[in-house]
């Protein structure tokens, strides 16, 4: 039966690093717990904290057995088949992120579940913001990652999940969107490419990504109605068609809108007929899946129903849009004349 117990290592600068010493037969291994005592009246909360983490790996021995023991789990692989089952696609995005980290960081070694530390996480942070990915961005990738330890424990792969200390909050970002007023200048604008035209202003009044917008056939419409799995989440979405929508599917022919050009090449030509109506925003084709958001809730549809029309699988990503009406309506206070009392 493994032995494990708690002993000092005294350092340079006087402090004390705490560690667990394990043994078992003639084998001993020591596990650093990166915990430290300076002689402060911290150091009764820090001896409980070792205390608690000596009693969690007397549990996870005599669960899982002695952990030099046992065959590493590869905490990718892991993730990829959970991710693929589940066809989610912030999942999915996590396990590729995963696998590129992995294969330069660490010359593509076995990744176990028992590397997943804070450190090992503000490692793959700094990762992310090295390819300038946004904050909220790196924070679903954290949430993902939770989820996939979380799933693990269930499992009974592992007993707790590492990173239930590391948190990251949302913050909030304005999103560009355009007007009614807006939205008609622009369908009254001239562009160079009809076909992206007729997409943006299609998107606008339906809310499809470009993803999907690029994909859809008319298979996909009946009686009126969409219905898509979205490319990038994979949740089915049924959307209503209004005579606008109906009006410019009636002036395309039965490929709709494929065979349309790049993503980077169909933004330019976006900002270009943007300028060309008078409209100083930053503009993208994902403008007009914020602008049908933005749209509805200005029309009195509800949160729950912009959810389900946008296929959000959380609430919060939908309420986002709520905040800016909300911004908006201050605006519309703080705009009426001021009087003298």
């Amino acid at each position: 039966m493994a032995v494990v117990t708690i002993r000092e290592k005294i350092l340079k600068d006087g402090r004390k690093s705490l560690y667990l010493d394990i043994t078992e037969h003639n084998e001993r291994k020591k596990v650093n717990m990166k915990l430290y005592l300076d002689g402060s009246k911290n150091d009764n909360f820090i001896m409980q904290i070792a205390e608690e983490r000596r009693a969690q790996m007397i549990l996870q021995i005599a669960r899982e057995g002695i952990f030099w023991q046992r065959k590493k789990t590869d905490f990718i692989k892991y993730c990829e088949v959970k991710a693929n089952h589940l066809k989610y696609h912030k999942r999915l995005s996590l396990v590729r992120h995963l696998k590129e980290y992995n294969e330069y960081y660490n010359n593509d070694e076995l990744l176990g579940f028992d590397d997943i530390t804070p450190d090992w996480w503000m490692g793959f942070k700094r990762y992310f913001e090295g390819k300038k990915h946004a904050h909220n961005t790196i924070q679903t990738m954290l949430m993902a990652l939770k989820s996939f330890l979380n799933d693990a424990i269930e499992e009974r792969i592992i007993l707790t999940n590492p990173l239930r200390s590391v948190k990251m909050s949302r913050v909030f970002v304005a999103r560009e969107y355009l007007s009614a007023e807006e939205l008609s200048q622009m369908a009254a604008a001239p562009c160079s490419q009809q076909i992206v035209k007729y997409a943006f202003l299609f998107g606008c009044y339906t809310g499809l990504r470009l993803s999907d917008i690029k994909t859809l056939t008319r298979s996909k419409i009946v009686n009126n109605t969409i219905a898509v799995g979205q490319h990038k989440t994979g949740e089915a979405v049924i959307v209503n068609l209004n005579s606008t929508a109906r009006s410019i599917l009636s002036k395309l022919d039965d490929r709709l809108f494929q065979g349309m050009a790049g993503n980077s090449t169909i933004n330019y030509v976006i900002k270009i007929w943007a300028a060309n109506a008078g409209i100083g925003k930053n503009i993208s084709f994902h403008t007009s899946r914020h602008t049908f958001a933005t749209l509805l809730i200005t029309s009195g549809a509800g949160i729950h129903t912009v959810q389900k029309l946008l296929g959000h699988t959380d609430i919060s990503t939908t309420q986002i849009y709520a905040k800016v009406i909300d911004k908006m309506k201050q605006q519309a206070v703080d705009a009426l004349p001021e009087i003298e009392i």
